[in-house]
């Protein structure tokens, strides 16, 4: 299997290759991966499969959660209301997401999800990297 690279970052496979939207996609990245892969690196190539199901842009998707989280699973921001690669709220996640609040591809799944639907508002980073105000 051929995996896309860019900006010498090794990335997802492509939708045809892994099946994005699939069920078990957690499940097969974590089984597709060489034990010497780091977290960050599994993240990573989760969000770019993710940028591809959504049609996102992957860079953009990957500055928010460096900005947010720098890439941390267990990081707290926001006074202690805020956790995870996404610093989502409890609250927010609760109301906007399925799955575990603490389960990193979790967040990225339903960060992505409400990216494209248009909730990017949720994200003061994604604020300062556009520069856009609400």
């Amino acid at each position: 299997m051929k995996i896309p690279v860019l900006d010498n970052t090794v990335l997802a496979p492509t939708i045809e290759e892994y099946g994005v939207g699939d069920a078990n996609l957690v499940n097969q990245i974590k089984t597709s991966q060489k034990a010497s892969q780091s977290p960050t690196e599994l993240y990573k190539r989760h969000l770019y499969a993710l940028s591809l199901k959504y049609g996102l842009d992957y860079k953009l998707l990957e500055s928010i959660i460096h900005c947010e989280s720098s890439w941390n699973s267990e990081a707290i921001g926001d006074s202690g209301l805020a956790f995870g690669l996404a610093q989502f709220h409890k609250l927010t996640f609760d109301g906007h997401c399925i799955g575990e609040y603490k389960n990193p591809f979790d967040q990225l799944n339903c960060f992505a999800k409400m990216m494209s639907e248009g909730k990017e508002k949720h994200w003061t980073c994604f604020r300062y990297l556009t520069r856009i105000e609400y």
